[in-house]
């Protein structure tokens, strides 16, 4: 499984994925983490919360698209919950072997405030988990 927020780094997470593709019996899931209406300090409406939600959905489905063309290994999910606990979740509930997660390299007061998802992965995945910086 390879978790994504569309960003620079993750795309690196997904294109190691990608390359992992080597044969029928290997499956891959992207997901991708929508926070819920209210998570932490942010509070949004529900209406707001579902546009995240379905603008997510599309661009996961974009990218599997462009990325693997119809591959049926691959499938994709949006999960709402706060990113490090959407990973561990899903992870554990579909069995997956191994997660891989980019790192943004966040250090000092922003890390120490926000934390860091890819510590909390490897800190809480039921799984090993691979980060690519």
């Amino acid at each position: 499984m390879v978790a994504t927020d569309f960003s620079d780094c993750s795309s690196g997470a997904v294109a190691l994925a990608k390359s992992m593709l080597r044969d029928d019996a290997t499956k891959l899931t992207i997901i991708t983490a929508v926070e819920p209406a209210t998570h932490g300090l942010r509070i949004q409406t529900d209406e707001i919360h579902d546009k995240m939600r379905d603008q997510a959905q599309e661009t996961l489905n974009n990218l599997i698209a462009a990325e693997f063309a119809g591959d049926s290994r691959v499938d994709g999910a949006v999960i709402c919950a706060g990113a490090a606990d959407a990973i561990c979740e899903a992870a554990s509930q579909r069995g997956v072997d191994l997660v891989i997660v980019g790192s943004h390299g966040t250090k000092g007061v922003k890390r120490y405030l926000i934390g860091s998802v890819a510590e909390k992965v490897v800190r809480h995945a039921p799984c090993h988990v691979l980060v690519v910086r």
